[in-house]
């Protein structure tokens, strides 16, 4: 019995000594931006690092063109624009942050 309890502590003291395994960097939005075209257009740009492999972004409102971390998105002259992104890494961690700017009608 003794010899089972000291081989429990032992076994206890080495899990509690033990190195936790590393993980990955907390997974961010590093930047997020967007700028006005003219003409009710704008392009996005973000960029996400941390996590686990490689990188989803998902914009709101929907691009129509671009993909990734650069995008072109339309928006209605003279106003603000709120412009949504979520970036899932390959773990399934997700981010999301916004921007807003202002849409200008000509450059």
């Amino acid at each position: 019995m003794f010899k089972r309890l000291l081989v429990l502590a032992f076994i206890a003291i080495a899990a509690m000594s033990a190195t936790p395994p590393a993980h990955a960097a907390t997974l961010r939005i590093d930047n997020l931006y967007c700028l006005s075209l003219g003409h009710g257009r704008a392009e996005c740009q973000a960029s996400a690092s941390g996590g686990t492999g490689s990188y989803t972004y998902t914009w709101n409102p929907t691009p129509y063109a671009g993909s990734g971390g650069y995008v072109l998105i339309y928006c209605t002259a003279y106003r603000n624009k709120t412009v949504n992104l979520t970036v899932r890494d390959s773990s399934g961690a997700t981010v999301s942050s916004s921007t807003v700017f202002y849409c200008g009608d000509a450059v």
